[in-house]
């Protein structure tokens, strides 16, 4: 296979989007196949580059048959009790998982730092706190012993302004 057919090649890395409840498009440029099952109507799609979306060709009884659409999707609309329509879509608009690895990577370090500073910032705050606390009361730096030294016993002679 050459490089140019290789990069037309639509059959690596293209995924389908489902759409629920819908009447068919404009069928002008479409292909069916009443015999094929949805499985392979799939493989068929990804196979031809042309091909935008597949759907069952009957929707009754669980669907059967195989219809190929190409082109532009014309007059699609929403429909109670539409037909499920499969439109094909490139592996760049799913993005690759590198791309997502990345993302996910510096979102979760994003993540973790923010909670980090948070809580660095909350420690923080609390210590000053505290330091203020005990620069404002430096007298319970005095042991009880001392105390009661100095005041032999907390004695009655000594209090003030009795």
């Amino acid at each position: 296979m050459d490089k140019l057919t290789k990069h037309i090649s639509a059959e690596e890395g293209d995924w389908f989007l489902k759409y629920f409840g819908l009447k068919l498009p404009d069928t002008q440029y479409s292909w069916f196949d009443v015999s094929m099952t949805l499985h392979e109507c799939k493989k068929d799609c990804l196979r031809n580059c042309l091909c935008v979306s597949y759907s069952n060709l009957d929707i009754h009884n669980a669907g059967s048959g195989c219809l190929l659409l190409y082109g532009d999707l014309i007059d699609i609309r929403e429909l109670p009790g539409g037909q499920d329509i499969h439109t094909r879509m490139a592996n760049s608009e799913l993005g690759s998982k590198k791309t997502k690895l990345v993302v996910l990577s510096l979102s979760l370090l994003s993540g973790v730092t923010v909670i980090g500073l948070v809580i660095g910032l909350y420690i923080l705050k609390k210590k000053k706190r505290k330091i203020n606390f005990k620069d404002d009361l430096d007298l319970l730096l005095f042991a009880l012993s001392t105390l009661n030294k100095s005041t032999s016993n907390f004695s009655v002679k000594n209090k003030i302004e009795e």
